[in-house]
């Protein structure tokens, strides 16, 4: 185990949101069933609420840089458009370690948008596996047969639901690579980013995921942590496995 935390696993949080201006109801309960549910170990000890545009770089980085003006260890990262339990919560809190499991993510699941040809809706789980072609382009498969209920070691996952230490980000804010800008300045979005690599676009989570792992963190998910995604519905790991049977 780490030095800053028990066997307890996560043990000061801080759990931070991004919001457009206002939170979907669900979300809205699940915070205050985990904020009153966890009251009696007071893992929780701050909560930081940030108001997102377009640009999700610049409010994932602002939220980052209040998290760490804090003395909590860990911040749990949330979107404000997803509902969970308790039991979520805790199965995160419970499997995050500084040195093993210094980032771990909730099951998550993107799409929702379109219908494939048999009017089901297409959904997908939030875990990344990536790699490189013959010319060393990057590629990435989208990981459908995962194991339920485990503590699964990704390449990259979404940050809807995802809980870092903190040794994460101020080790990426000093790391070379990442400390200054191209033309030289200190780089203000050190942990997300949204760039493209030979061409191919990669979001400012899965960047993210990717930098963290050239500076020796692993990105884990555990798949037992069923988190739900509001759309027009709410995209489950049930209609997921509806969908691909």
């Amino acid at each position: 185990m780490g030095r800053y935390d028990s066997v307890m696993g996560a043990t000061s949080i801080t759990v931070g949101f991004l919001h457009p201006g206002d939170v979907a109801g669900c979300f809205a309960e699940s915070l205050s069933t985990t904020q009153l549910a966890d009251r009696r170990i007071g893992r929780i000890r701050s909560i930081i609420g940030m108001q997102s545009s377009p640009r999700l770089v610049e409010a994932r980085s602002q939220m980052v840089d209040a998290f760490l003006t804090l003395r909590d260890e860990w911040l749990l990262m949330i979107d404000a458009d997803m509902a969970w339990s308790f039991e979520d919560f805790e199965l995160l809190a419970k499997h995050a370690d500084p040195d093993d499991v210094p980032i771990v993510g909730g099951l998550c699941f993107g799409g929702g948008r379109s219908h494939d040809d048999l009017g089901r809706l297409t959904i997908f789980p939030t875990l990344y596996e990536l790699s490189r072609d013959e010319d060393g382009n990057l590629a990435s498969r989208t990981i459908v047969d995962y194991p339920k209920d485990t503590l699964l070691r990704v390449d990259a996952t979404g940050a809807a639901f995802l809980m870092v230490h903190r040794r994460v980000f101020t080790t990426m804010r000093k790391h070379p690579s990442l400390a200054t800008t191209p033309d030289g300045y200190q780089n203000p979005h050190p942990w997300f980013g949204e760039v493209y690599h030979r061409g191919r676009s990669l979001g400012e989570d899965v960047t993210f995921c990717i930098r963290a792992q050239g500076c020796g963190f692993p990105t884990h998910v555990h798949t037992g942590a069923r988190i739900k995604h509001q759309k027009r519905t709410y995209l489950t790991e049930a209609m997921f496995d509806d969908n691909h049977r």
